[in-house]
């Protein structure tokens, strides 16, 4: 079981600038993967702070956990590499439709629409939605430029 006082250590390492320019010297490369805890001890002044034995303990860990995390991004990559493959082959095998939308003008809808506003709104609108009245005059006369009939 881990003393007060070496509780109080590990909380300094966790929040220290040593760690930090560990962390970023063996992401780097200025520290290879390669070496000891006491060549890289001997590296930069910020270690120094820590007990040799302490610090040996954090290299380790540290440099294992890039380690997971190095072989973690290696197969995550090539699970992504062989899922853009095989989304190729689906979109090989099952084309988009021409037009990805539904074609509006001759939708129901539209012609439902179309029907209301040439009625000025007289009967129910559909649900909570009520369009400005200068808005459905607009698309009266845009409907009308376009040459659409009435149904």
């Amino acid at each position: 079981m881990a003393s007060a006082e070496e509780e109080e250590r590990d909380k300094k390492w966790e929040s220290s600038e040593a760690k930090e320019l560990l962390k970023q010297d063996l992401i780097s490369g200025d520290i290879p993967l390669s070496w000891s805890a006491a060549m890289a001890y001997k590296h930069r002044p910020e270690f120094k702070k820590f007990e040799e034995s302490r610090f040996t303990n954090n290299f380790y860990t540290l440099r294992a956990k890039l380690e997971k995390d190095y072989k973690r991004v290696e197969t995550d990559s090539v699970a992504f590499e062989w899922d853009l493959v095989r989304l190729q082959e689906l979109r090989e095998e099952n084309p988009p439709p021409k037009k990805p939308y539904p074609d509006w003008w001759p939708h129901k809808a539209l012609r439902f629409a179309k029907k209301k506003m040439r009625q000025k709104y007289t009967s129910a609108q559909p649900r909570d939605t009520v369009l400005p009245a200068e808005t459905a005059a607009t698309l009266v006369e845009m409907m009308k430029a376009r040459g659409d009939e009435e149904e």
